[in-house]
């Protein structure tokens, strides 16, 4: 189970995380698996490092070309 809310949605994100918080104990245990594996795909040291590096090279090129 995902929740995608539109940006700057305030009562999308509200009724979004009342779900969340609305699971049972069992959910949220059968949910957890998938989680897990998404947050280790998403946020890991390598795509950390990854957009540390990118927001850097921006950052050089900026005042570079400033």
């Amino acid at each position: 189970m995902t929740w995608l809310v539109p940006p700057g949605d305030r009562t999308a994100l509200a009724q979004a995380i009342g779900e969340a918080l609305d699971l049972s104990a069992a959910e949220r245990q059968a949910l957890a698996p998938e989680a897990s594996a998404i947050a280790r795909q998403h946020f890991n040291r390598a795509t950390a490092a990854a957009a540390m590096i990118e927001i850097f090279l921006d950052l050089l090129m900026s005042a570079k070309a400033a």
